[in-house]
């Protein structure tokens, strides 16, 4: 039902529903998934505290999961959504290391080149502090990003493939 609620883009209903189902089988394969959808679901709310509080269950207690690099992705977004821009610099750099060949690895090095360059979306003009400095030390390669496997495709960050 959760995920039905979720494609109707009934979230608030899927959140209660995917709450329901961690805490009545919290041993099932489905939980990573379950979480990571509910942290879509928030997201879509715009409540970003909430998901990030999701999608960090899914990268601490199922680090193993396929879900867990789209939830450190799901944080990454979050952040950007808060201009949280120290936790930003830190997420990406946490991203790139756990998942260095992941696709999303590579989105997020774009995300931050993109958020240095203008970071409140044409609001303005001021770079978010370290990253110019992070990504020419920690990431950049000749002024590229360092290759760490095939383009993600658009739409597939949030929560593709229910």
């Amino acid at each position: 039902m959760a995920w039905s609620h979720f494609r109707k883009r009934e979230f608030q209903k899927a959140i209660e529903d995917f709450q329901r189902m961690v805490r009545s089988y919290p041993e099932s394969p489905f939980v990573p998934s379950a979480l990571l959808k509910m942290g879509d679901a928030y997201y879509n709310l715009k409540q970003y505290s909430s998901a990030v509080r999701s999608y960090s269950r899914v990268v601490k207690d199922y680090s193993k999961s396929k879900e867990a690099p789209e939830a450190d992705f799901g944080i990454l977004l979050s952040l950007f959504q808060e201009k949280k821009q120290d936790a930003i610099v830190a997420q990406v750099d946490d991203l790139v290391k756990r998942y260095p060949q992941h696709p999303l690895a590579s989105q997020a090095l774009m995300q931050l080149g993109t958020s240095s360059s203008n970071p409140n979306g044409g609001e303005g003009d001021e770079d978010i502090p370290g990253v110019d400095s992070a990504l020419s030390s920690k990431w950049m390669d000749g002024g590229r990003p360092v290759s760490t496997g095939p383009s993600a495709e658009a739409g597939e960050t949030m929560g593709g493939g229910d």
